[in-house]
């Protein structure tokens, strides 16, 4: 699951409890993390819980729980790491891209970075149609002579 995520703080403290489940001493609420039991608070991130100290970047270990951060193959990143291996970036520019992109002839652009090489403008999108039609016609008839009968049809065209 791909995508921009955020987390929650959520305080898990239940009742008398200690962090317990049910009356009967079910299981605590384990870190994903770490696997040692959630208690006091902890943030709940796509139904799993964390010690705030233990939800941090798989990569480089930054703190996540103040920012964003993306999740990839159910491990979360932050977003500079995220970009910094899964983004795509500018063809022209060479940042990161977010949000929308132009795509022509196999590479990503900035809509903004997506110019015409010589002139350094963007593009503009103009149709031009033109449409010419010749039609010639003759038609020659002779019967014994004298009589004689010619006839001649040009029509032209232009849209």
């Amino acid at each position: 699951m791909n995508g921009w995520k955020t987390g929650s703080r959520v305080n898990t403290s239940l009742a008398s409890g200690q962090g317990k489940q049910g009356k009967q001493g079910g299981s605590s609420i384990p870190c994903q993390n770490c696997g040692k039991a959630c208690k006091g608070e902890v943030l709940r991130v796509q139904n799993k819980h964390f010690h705030i100290k233990c939800f941090v970047c798989k990569v480089c270990g930054v703190d996540l729980a103040q920012g964003g951060f993306f999740v990839r193959q159910g491990e979360y990143i932050c977003t500079l790491d995220y970009q910094r291996m899964y983004g795509t970036r500018c063809f022209s520019c060479e940042e990161f891209i977010e949000g929308e992109v132009v795509s022509a002839l196999g590479k990503t652009y900035h809509p903004r970075c997506f110019v015409c090489t010589v002139i350094a403008l963007p593009p503009t999108l103009s149709l031009s149609l033109s449409l010419s039609l010749s039609l010639s016609l003759s038609l020659s008839l002779s019967l014994s002579p004298p009589l004689s009968f010619s006839f001649s049809l040009s029509i032209s065209l232009s849209l």
